[in-house]
C-alpha cells in the first residue's frame, strides 16, 4: 500500500519520529537502508519505505511517501501522529 501526506514538522524530525513509531520501541523493525531523506526498515512480517522532501518553494512543509507491506495499521497510527 501507498500513503501520501504533508506535515509541517522537518524532514529530520519526521524520520526521527519514524525511527521511534517503527523501530524497537514500536512496531521491532529494523533498518535496512537510510540516506539523506529516506529510511526503510523491515519486520518480519514486511516492510516500511518513507521518503520526505520538502514540497513547497518556501519550505514550510515536509512532504511524505510510504510504502507499506503488512504494517497498514501502523503506518496510519504514524501519519495522525504528525
Amino acid at each position: 500500500m501507498r500513503y501520501e501526506a504533508d506535515t509541517s514538522m522537518t524532514a529530520p524530525r519526521v524520520l526521527k519520529k519514524a525511527l521511534k513509531h517503527f523501530g524497537e520501541t514500536g512496531a521491532g523493525l529494523k533498518v535496512i537502508a537510510s540516506g539523506g531523506e529516506s529510511i526503510c526498515m523491515e519486520g518480519t512480517d514486511g516492510l516500511v519505505s518513507i521518503s520526505v522532501c520538502r514540497s513547497n518553494a518556501k519550505g514550510k512543509k515536509t512532504h511524505l511517501e510510504i510504502e507499506t507491506r503488512e504494517y497498514d495499521n501502523q503506518v496510519t497510527a504514524f501519519l495522525r501522529s504528525l
